[in-house]
């Protein structure tokens, strides 16, 4: 099943309106891309004028993003 992409101005909406409840932060091949849920939904971050997921060089600009988005982030869990 293909993920739901978000621009960042549908994703600030969306958790406006409580579509969105969730975030996560993964590692990619070539950076990190940022994951949103809620409910039944799944979807990435994306570039609003390439329409294609959106890869983060780096940790702290994915972590910005969410903060941008309205998301508090209040530390980073590592999984093992």
């Amino acid at each position: 099943m293909a993920k739901h992409l978000y621009t960042m101005a549908q994703a600030r909406r969306d958790l406006a309106m409580g579509y969105l409840t969730s975030a996560r932060i993964l590692r990619s091949q070539d950076g990190w891309v940022v994951e949103l849920g809620g409910g039944k939904a799944l979807g990435e971050l994306a570039d609003a004028r390439r329409k294609q997921r959106r890869v983060f060089k780096s940790l702290d600009g994915a972590a910005g993003a969410l903060e941008q988005i309205g998301f508090v982030v209040k530390d980073l869990q590592p999984v093992g």
